[in-house]
């Protein structure tokens, strides 16, 4: 009921996610795709926009989510500014620190002191770096936001590695989720050990 339409591109395959009263239509559009551009293309959005005729579908947003295979884990840490666990008594805390960041910044972060799991990074008593994961279609997915002024500092990655240790050893699926256009996110997952799985394009299915 939403009216979202949502393309999982996995390797050299593409799965379509969509409402079930645009399934027909989708379909339909998938076998006249491939009349014409035959079965080894991958399908995109505007592929979809190319056959449609009274209907349109808006990008919403585009994101690469990676995994965790444990035995690919390549722990990291930092001295400079240890890492602890978080409990919801340190939300006020990160309340701060989401005031020292962009709305898009906080609102991309989705993090918490109350999540199942988070962990903080301080100076003196001052949090600057937060990274905290909740379930996600079943697996433990992060997020993470680190104060302006103490960023390149490796903030991220150790806070991710603590809470990755964590899920590791209390048996969760670990994902990591990020937008195309964050390369340093991307590069941060990847630098823990994380792999691509897939590429999402999200699109809003409007009718003209």
């Amino acid at each position: 009921g939403t009216g979202a339409v949502h393309l999982y591109h996995i390797g050299e395959h593409t799965i379509i996610r969509c409402d079930s009263e645009f399934a027909d239509k989708l379909s339909d559009a998938v076998d006249d795709i491939y009349a014409h551009k035959g079965h080894q293309s991958a399908i995109h959005g505007i592929h979809l926009n190319e056959v449609f005729t009274d209907e349109s579908l808006h990008l919403d947003h585009i994101e690469k989510l990676h995994y965790l295979n444990p035995e690919h884990f390549k722990p990291f840490s930092t001295t400079d500014y240890p890492v602890q666990y978080l409990s919801a008594t340190d939300q006020a805390a990160v309340e701060i620190l989401k005031s020292a960041c962009t709305v898009y910044e906080y609102e991309d972060s989705w993090v918490s002191a109350e999540d199942e799991c988070a962990t903080g990074a301080f100076d003196g008593e001052k949090l600057i770096a937060c990274a905290s994961m909740y379930q996600w279609m079943g697996f433990a997915d992060p997020g993470v936001l680190i104060h302006p002024d103490y960023r390149g500092k490796g903030l991220g990655k150790a806070t991710i590695s603590a809470l990755c240790e964590w899920a590791l050893k209390h048996g969760r699926l670990i994902d990591y989720r990020c937008t195309t256009d964050n390369m340093a996110s991307a590069k941060l997952a990847e630098s823990l050990g994380f792999q691509q799985y897939y590429h999402l394009e999200a699109y809003q299915y409007t009718s003209d």
